[in-house]
């Protein structure tokens, strides 16, 4: 997008993040990323989201999202399959879809957050707050 300019609702322009499918290592910005894993590859990607509102877009392969730097924003994933390892960090809102044999690790932060596991759900670790859905997806 160009500008959000008039826009009441809007929280601004994300950076597009989706460099080499070679590469491991994709580091957000202190602003709203948009993380597109195209590719899942042999090696596991490694996705670190810092502060803004960051939407992370899945392969079918393994990732690892750290979440856990910065607080301030939310974060949106959409994992597709894999067996992807989620720490959700805290101070933020999250809402994390997973399709595979997935582990999410959480802190109690005082955010409601939405945590749908994939068929294999092996991990939900970490404290929760008791308004948080957790739920695993058969």
């Amino acid at each position: 997008c160009s500008s959000d300019e008039g826009c009441p609702y809007s929280i601004g322009c994300p950076n597009l993040i989706n460099p080499s499918s070679e590469d491991e290592v994709w580091l957000g910005t202190d602003s709203n990323d948009l993380f597109l894993v195209t590719e899942g590859g042999p090696r596991e990607k490694f996705l670190y989201l810092f502060e803004g509102y960051d939407v992370v877009i899945g392969s079918d392969g393994d990732e690892r999202v750290y979440n856990e730097f910065y607080g301030g924003g939310g974060s949106t994933l959409f994992l597709k399959g894999g067996e992807d390892v989620v720490n959700m960090g805290a101070e933020e809102e999250k809402i994390y879809f997973g399709n595979g044999n997935d582990s999410a690790i959480s802190q109690r932060d005082g955010f409601q957050d939405l945590i749908f596991g994939g068929e294999g759900v092996d991990v939900l670790a970490g404290e929760y707050d008791g308004d948080d859905v957790l739920r695993s997806i058969n």
